[in-house]
């Protein structure tokens, strides 16, 4: 997986889902040995609004596709309950990502051109 997101220009990354598993990979440091920085997150909790994590921020989750694209991130990492998988995956196709860390138990439908 990292020769392939290599090929990527961008290793920004996009976390959907800031639950107990999110701020832990938003914490982890070994995403820098790859070249990865995670630079912004999304959830659905209003409460989570406006915070930070490290140095991320947390963003609405209907803002994914808009901001997605607008920063040009290419990798995202779904962190969310299982029933809304794919439709985050959904919203980060439509923004852009080319690559989905998918750290839940559904199988993503994603175009052929999306790893």
């Amino acid at each position: 997986m990292e020769d392939t997101l290599g090929l990527l220009k961008s290793k920004d990354a996009v976390i959907v889902g800031v639950g107990n598993l999110g701020k832990a990979l938003m914490l982890y440091q070994g995403f820098e040995k790859s070249g990865i920085q995670i630079v912004v997150a999304f959830d659905n909790d209003p409460k989570k609004m406006g915070e930070k994590i490290g140095k991320i921020p947390i963003m609405p989750i209907e803002k994914i596709s808009n901001l997605v694209r607008r920063m040009n991130l290419k990798i995202g990492i779904i962190t969310t309950p299982a029933d809304t998988a794919q439709e985050t995956a959904d919203l980060l196709v439509e923004g852009g990502c080319k690559a989905i860390w998918n750290f839940t138990p559904t199988m993503l439908k994603v175009p052929d051109d999306v790893m």
